[in-house]
């Protein structure tokens, strides 16, 4: 259970490719 995921989600919004 680490907040691994929720980093390279917000990494994916913030740069929607």
């Amino acid at each position: 259970m680490q907040p691994l995921p929720i980093k390279k989600r917000l990494h994916d919004q913030s740069a929607p490719r």
